[in-house]
């Protein structure tokens, strides 16, 4: 807030008073609303009440004479005081902070507190075992042949805390499976998810079953209708384990809606090895725009619009049919506990499964009539759509077995509103997000996670300057690899040319790498030529272009058009083959220019148009042939800038999958120790197209 004769003439956040009388505070808003009035000669007036509360930046309680508590005593020496007059200015949005301190703050009573806490106990964990009763044959026939050997070992370990349900059992319950570049980390996730929810799901129904023939067993059967069984079974002795309830994030909307999508698209595997879908829901802000018909079906917002857009006459119809399924199911269940409690042998066990399944669907029934019941009060109050649209969004969230949200979003009250623990949680891009992020999901009851990741990619963005010389740009993953837990790292690449892999290996993952199969074939290309169209180039550029604009950011004009001219020659040289083309940079501005150049040129590939983004912005994507603009040409006291940075060099040089090419200065570069490594390499391996020769070949 802004306090003084004289408004703040530059925005948002800032002093410049012309009288010099003014200062500036922070506040929260916490309320907002309008009043309603009558003058004295009867006019109708409207104003807004704003409830705002201001404290010192420092916390401290009591005036410590600072211009901030000065601030604040002059805010309540003179509320009414003529000519004292305050401004409000919006500066920005205070709810993933807040959630994230709260997540902090909730360390306390989260499971999983002592690991957190005392992160060094994970390297003292012994190798856990394959969960009992949990071997089919046609599953690991699944499992055998979709996924390699290292993929096996990170989909085994994250079942390790499930192994037993004898607690005593000291498998860490925190599993850390890090994957580079095209190691198929998202495949490896779906292997994860699917095994969870497999076990569960069967240890549930299996539990139920004994349930159901323990305390069925001898029971009256006049007594067996619907009411009855509920009687009987409603007291759970702890025998019956529950039903699935896994909580899958990530950082980004984008992040969280790929695994669904691929959760949507190639389904999960039961012990039989027949495919099935489990019942899960999307919650949180997605763009609508990019949402599949097939997605909109899991997409909670998109549910409950469907909902509330039902007549008064529809909603009766709905309820009808439902309260006769009911009815039906009711003589089902009735017939059923019959056959378990006068039958013997198998014909009783096959009873008893099938009374499981529809004791299920009498679940999912009630369900859908409370939700009708949410549409109906919405008929009688049409102002409380809000109260029912949370009501709603609690019991799609209660039905479903997977959940998938964002950080962030995990944060949401409505979780803690469900009253039902989130015992297994997943969050892929974990070291993409801040620790104080990552503990969002695990406060709802987590008992065993899995964290996927890669540390030699770039971490969660901190925009704030203060925080640059502290750990909290650190996360999660890191803070528990250090600590001597056990990480799990995916192997074999399947993205990029062996030329490619072959560096960031080396240099970034220990010469872990091995290629698959399917970079092995790749033999025959017009990119695995002796000329400059090869599979791995370093173009050594002349230095000057370099000009810094008015945001800040740099472009380089020599590199724009030479990146151009590259992307010509490449569709040229392909005739019409469908390769995917990405010019990179590491600077917005070059991003710009270079979009420019390209229109300019009407380059365009036969699989699409070029793409050009930001290193940051692709990370997590690929292209055929990547082209790398690294801008930077001067030689000063400044070195190269972030350009430096050894995980933004990774994430540019491992998007490719056929051909990498890089544009830029050699000697100015070499200033770097990472960026001088991988000039020697692409030198000692005849990648290296000097000055001279580059310059002459690349001419626009």
């Amino acid at each position: 807030m802004i306090d003084g004769e004289d408004r703040a003439r530059d925005g948002l956040g800032t002093k410049r008073m012309e009288s010099g009388r003014g200062h500036v505070v922070a506040g929260l808003l916490h309320h907002c609303r309008t009043v309603k009035d009558t003058t004295e000669d009867g006019a109708a007036t409207e104003s807004t009440l704003l409830e705002v509360s201001v404290h010192p930046g420092c916390g401290n309680e009591v005036a410590c004479g600072r211009t901030c508590t000065a601030v604040l005593e002059a805010l309540s020496a003179r509320p009414g005081e003529p000519g004292s007059r305050w401004w409000l200015a919006q500066v920005g949005a205070l709810t993933p902070q807040a959630r994230e301190l709260e997540a902090v703050a909730s360390v306390e009573r989260m499971p999983l507190k002592g690991l957190l806490l005392r992160p060094q106990q994970l390297k003292y964990f012994s190798d856990g075992q394959w969960p009992e009763g949990f071997h089919s044959e046609a599953f690991h026939r699944h499992l055998q042949s979709k996924f390699n050997v290292s993929q096996l070992k990170a989909v085994e370990q994250s079942l390790w805390p499930l192994a037993s349900m004898d607690r005593r059992v000291k498998a860490s319950p925190v599993t850390l499976v890090q994957g580079p570049p095209g190691t198929g980390k998202t495949h490896t996730i779906m292997g994860i998810l699917n095994a969870w929810h497999l076990l569960q799901y069967q240890r549930h129904y299996s539990t139920l079953e004994d349930c159901i023939l323990r305390k069925l067993s001898g029971a009256q059967t006049s007594d067996l209708d619907l009411t009855g069984v509920n009687e009987i079974l409603e007291v759970n002795d702890g025998g019956i384990h529950p039903l699935p309830k896994i909580l899958v994030c990530a950082p980004s909307n984008s992040a969280v809606d790929e695994l669904l999508r691929r959760v949507l698209r190639d389904s999960f595997v039961d012990l039989k090895g027949t495919k099935y879908g489990p019942r899960m829901v999307r919650v949180g802000a997605a763009d609508s725009r990019k949402i599949s018909e097939q997605s909109k079906a899991v997409f909670v917002d998109a549910i409950i619009d469907d909902y509330m857009s039902f007549s008064p006459e529809r909603v009766d119809e709905e309820f009808s049919k439902l309260t006769n399924f009911l009815t039906s199911l009711s003589k089902s269940v009735a017939q059923l506990s019959y056959q378990v409690a006068a039958t013997n042998g198998a014909s009783r066990k096959a009873a008893a499964g099938q009374l499981a399944r529809e004791l299920h669907r009498k679940e999912k029934y009630l369900l859908r009539l409370e939700m009708l019941e949410c549409v109906r009060v919405v008929e009688g109050r049409p102002n409380d759509t809000r109260s029912a649209r949370e009501s709603l969004e609690i019991l799609l969230m209660k039905e479903a077995e997977i959940v998938f949200t964002t950080l962030s979003s995990s944060g949401r009250n409505i979780f803690s509103r469900l009253h039902m623990p989130f015992r297994s949680v997943l969050v892929d891009e974990a070291c993409q997000a801040t620790e104080p992020a990552t503990l969002q999901p695990l406060i709802h009851g987590c008992e065993h996670c899995v964290l996927v990741g890669d540390p030699q990619q770039l971490p969660a963005t901190v925009l704030a300057t203060e925080l640059s010389g502290t750990n909290f740009s650190r996360s999660l993953f890191e803070r528990l690899m250090a600590a001597g837990a056990r990480v799990r790292v995916l192997n074999v690449q399947y993205r990029m040319h062996p030329m490619i892999r072959h560096f960031p290996s080396a240099y970034f993952y220990d010469g872990q790498l091995v290629d698959g199969p399917n970079v092995k074939s790749r033999t025959e290309d017009v990119l695995t030529g002796d000329g400059c169209l090869g599979p791995l180039r370093f173009f050594d550029v002349a230095g000057g272009g370099e000009a810094r604009t008015s945001s800040g950011s740099l472009t380089n004009e020599s590199e724009a058009k030479k990146c151009v001219t590259l992307a010509r020659e490449l569709v040229n040289a392909a005739k019409g083959r469908p390769y995917t083309i990405a010019i990179i940079t590491p600077y917005r501005a070059q991003v710009a220019l270079v979009k420019r150049r390209i229109q300019e040129s009407g380059v365009r590939g036969a699989a699409g148009p070029v793409l050009v983004d930001t290193v940051d912005s692709f990370q997590g994507r690929e292209a055929d042939v990547v082209i790398f603009s690294c801008v930077r040409s001067a030689m000063g006291p400044g070195g190269i800038g972030f350009l430096a940075d050894v995980r933004r060099l990774n994430v540019a040089i491992t998007r490719p999958r056929r051909a990498l090419w890089v544009v830029g200065r050699a000697a100015s570069l070499r200033a770097s120790p990472v960026w001088r490594e991988f000039i020697a390499s692409c030198e000692d391996r005849h990648c290296f197209v000097a000055k001279s020769s580059a310059e002459r070949w690349l001419k626009h």
